[in-house]
């Protein structure tokens, strides 16, 4: 079926029970998901974690932070709700996050945005007392390396 005939449908009919709902231009925001280094890291934390582990990539801060205040409270969630997470680790026996971790690149040094952005992120996790970890991209991740410091930053908290 064509875009203009679904569109006309849709706002004849209305969407999720309201009409003349207006339908934007959708377009695909991109084809790849995650960048050439998350991608790299990814097939690393592949290779450290086995099966009874899921890797998720880009999760919404408010998928796994909570805001327990009605101060401020829209303010705060208009604040976190835009970040996502580039890994969460998640134990499937526990069922439970393991972990998260940034990935932080060139950007991350060279933009103003980006370094407020990680230390927000920084304060919400010290805050909450749960492993938020830190990893510079290289060119290539040795497993060993990457697992040494995961560990590490976990027994932290």
């Amino acid at each position: 079926m064509e875009k203009r005939k679904i569109i006309k449908q849709i706002e004849e009919k209305g969407i999720w029970g309201v009409k003349n709902t207006i339908i934007p231009n959708f377009v695909l925001y991109d084809n790849t998901f995650i960048s050439n280094d998350e991608f790299k890291f990814y097939n690393c934390l592949k290779l450290i974690y086995n099966d009874n582990y899921i890797i998720s990539t880009q999760v919404a801060l408010n998928r796994i932070v909570k805001i327990n205040t009605r101060r401020n409270e829209e303010k705060l969630q208009n604040e976190y709700w835009a970040r996502s997470i580039d890994f969460v680790i998640y134990n499937t026996k526990t069922m439970k996050i393991e972990c998260c971790i940034e990935l932080n690149g060139k950007e991350h040094e060279e933009n103003k945005n980006r370094k407020e952005r990680d230390i927000f992120l920084q304060e919400v996790f010290e805050y909450i007392e749960f492993p938020l970890i830190f990893i510079k991209t290289r060119e290539y991740y040795k497993k060993d390396e990457i697992k040494n410091i995961i560990e590490k930053e976990k027994s932290k908290k």
